[in-house]
């Protein structure tokens, strides 16, 4: 699901690796969005959740975020119109806006 923005699947401009690839947002200023569903439902008991990506910003970053959002489970959950208000259960990513510079979890 791509929101308002666009994105192409590339290889990285610097220190890339063979077949090294990754999204790259093609849009300035645009909200971009890209997701899928789990098999199935991920329950916190005995076993650990990890998930792990790498942001890498080609041309720098003056003001956005580049999140991971896991979202809650729900019945009505439909991804076409997944945005910033989507419930979710865990989100983390970097997000920098002028000097003003987090790292969400």
């Amino acid at each position: 699901v791509c929101v308002l923005g666009r994105w192409e699947v590339e290889e990285l401009k610097e220190n890339a690796m063979p077949g090294d690839r990754g999204l790259v947002l093609k849009s300035v200023a645009k909200y971009h969005a890209i997701s899928a569903m789990l098999k199935r439902a991920f329950v916190f008991d005995d076993k650990p959740l990890i998930v792990q990506y790498e942001v890498n910003f080609q041309k720098g970053i003056d003001c956005g975020g580049a999140y991971i959002k896991l979202l809650s489970s729900s019945s009505d959950l439909n991804l076409e119109y997944f945005f910033d208000k989507t419930p979710y259960t865990i989100m983390f990513g970097p997000d920098k806006c002028g000097e003003d510079y987090k790292l969400h979890f």
